[in-house]
């Protein structure tokens, strides 16, 4: 299965080139790797997806919430990674659009923080999964739930949400 990740390259016009890596997010070690000045095409087997993309394009076309872990951008100067959330609820949402957002990590701290921001994410949702699951809540309201718990990051940190997700997580 892997740890799925992307990886948007900046080019010198101000857009990005993407790069899909089947182990980029596995304990966030290729946010250290191109860090420390490796490029892309050096840092490991990359498979190339797109190229010349906007930022918006990267998150509207290319990030799959459901199966990606992580989205490293990386310009000349740093390199800012992504933990990939999505508001999917599983058993009921396994098909059609995958809402969900981009939730950045401290890079200077990147497994650490990543790690803290998988389990705030994770430990919510595995919260409103069991109430849907027991019909306590609806589902609609659990997508909600999860779309404010990480609007709620977006005071210290940047997020970015895709371009199907509402205030409802749809």
């Amino acid at each position: 299965m892997g740890h799925r990740a992307l990886v948007a390259a900046a080019r010198s016009n101000g857009r990005y080139d993407l790069y899909g890596s089947q182990w980029g997010a596995h304990e966030w070690r290729l946010a250290a790797t191109l860090a420390g000045g490796v490029t892309v095409e050096r840092a490991g087997s990359f498979t190339l997806v797109a190229t010349d993309c906007s930022f918006e394009d990267v998150v509207a076309e290319y990030v799959d919430f459901q199966t990606h872990e992580a989205l490293f951008v990386v310009t000349s100067e740093h390199v800012r990674p992504y933990l990939v959330c999505w508001f999917g609820l599983p058993g009921v949402d396994a098909t059609g659009p995958r809402p969900g957002a981009l939730v950045g990590v401290d890079a200077d701290r990147p497994t650490a923080d990543g790690e803290y921001l998988r389990g705030l994410f994770t430990g919510a949702k595995r919260t409103l999964v069991g109430l849907a699951a027991d019909e306590r809540l609806d589902p609609a309201t659990a997508r909600a739930s999860l779309v404010l718990r990480v609007a709620s990051l977006a005071e210290e940190r940047p997020v970015h949400f895709g371009p199907v997700t509402d205030r409802h997580g749809t």
